[in-house]
């Protein structure tokens, strides 16, 4: 298993190996069993002891081949040929006959019996052991490869990496082109051949000449055909250009009456916008008429009054004097006061002195009587 993994250059899965080879009437063994484990394992034994019997009981899984019967330990007169192979990663894969060809297939904890006719292998048996015949090499088996032909290594190497379908297929096309190119030899001579039928043929030139005649006749036909849809694609065109004429000078009245219109309504704005111009210069005209009258009316009482108030500013003006007299005395009155108010301001100081220095004399010394009868009210 770990072989074929190295010839087909993928890498080595963990755990992926053989673990258990278990042999039930198969040639030598009665019933055997051997425990492998990961790596290299050597089985040693004398000779005609059953070693090689254990590679075909590997090859007889993996191929089915050669039947069972063949394989039935000598002696044992019917009952079961099996040999069960046990993986690393829990598979169990037993292949036995008792009246048919069976596999076993122990997965996940269960179990499925497949049929095994003639020589096939099924294709869940072969995905699951994952080994080819060619992983396993018996004693008298020559070395891999070593010894065939070069087209044989190719062979097996076109069959172990599918590019057999590739050389089919290149053989296959090479057998179609040697074919076409055997047929394209051919047609000329094919071509003479009919050429001369066709000369042979009586009234052979007139009928070239109606030919000739009726390729004429077809060409100029052809002409025709041509000018008359040249003239329908003229006319077509020509329709076309009409229409959008016609579309366009629609088009320009639909314009020229929406001027119209545009200008008639610009006109009536304009008429309004005078009118109300008007409107508003005749009421100015009514406002100023008015402020006028109102002008006259104030005027003449102005003109009444005028006396009256002459009179009044006369009186005004004598009490105006009058009162600038009474400025006057007042600014007077106000000075004698001021002077007043220093006076008994100063006497008030020269005072507070006095009974100050008589509270500091205390007692007369001429007579020793007390001086505060001589003390100055403030």
């Amino acid at each position: 298993m770990r072989r074929r993994r190295l010839e087909r250059g993928e890498p080595e899965k963990a755990g992926k190996y053989i673990t258990k080879i278990k042999l039930k009437s198969f040639q030598s063994h009665i019933e055997s069993e051997l425990i492998l484990h990961e790596g290299v394992n050597i089985i040693t034994g004398r000779s005609d002891s059953g070693k090689s019997a254990i590679i075909r009981a590997l090859l007889w899984v993996i191929s089915n081949k050669p039947p069972g019967k063949y394989l039935r330990r000598w002696g044992a007169n019917g009952g079961e040929t099996s040999v069960e192979v046990s993986t690393a990663d829990r598979i169990v894969i037993t292949h036995g006959i008792d009246d048919a060809g069976y596999y076993d297939v122990t997965c996940n904890g269960g179990t499925n019996r497949l049929k095994a006719l003639r020589t096939d292998v099924p294709e869940e048996v072969t995905r699951l052991v994952d080994l080819d015949t060619f992983n396993v090499q018996s004693q008298l088996d020559q070395h891999f490869m070593i010894q065939q032909s070069a087209g044989s290594v190719a062979r097996e190497l076109n069959r172990l990496t599918g590019l057999g379908i590739v050389t089919d297929m290149l053989t296959e096309a090479n057998k179609r082109i040697t074919g076409i190119n055997t047929q394209m030899r051919e047609l000329p001579q094919k071509i003479s051949a009919i050429t001369t039928s066709l000369e042979r043929l009586p009234d052979i030139q007139l009928i070239i000449s109606k030919l000739k005649q009726t390729e004429a006749l077809d060409v100029s036909v052809r002409d025709r055909t041509a000018a008359f849809s040249h003239l329908q694609d003229t006319c077509s065109r020509t329709t076309r250009v009409l229409a959008d004429l016609i579309r366009q000078k629609a088009a320009r009245d639909r314009l020229s009456s929406v001027e119209t219109a545009l200008s008639l309504q610009e006109r009536k704005r304009e008429k309004t916008r005078e009118w109300k111009r008007l409107t508003s210069i005749c009421a100015s005209i009514r406002e100023s008429a008015a402020q006028r009258n109102v002008l006259v009316k104030l005027s003449t009482r102005y003109s009444n009054i005028l006396p009256r108030a002459a009179g009044l500013r006369e009186s005004i003006d004598k009490r105006s004097d009058g009162m600038l007299g009474i400025s006057s005395l007042m600014e007077k009155v106000v000075k004698t006061s001021a002077n007043l108010e220093e006076s008994i301001l100063a006497r008030k100081r020269v005072a507070e002195e006095y009974n100050k220095l008589l509270a500091e004399i205390g007692t007369c010394p001429v007579c020793g009587g007390t001086l505060s009868e001589l003390r100055i009210e403030v």
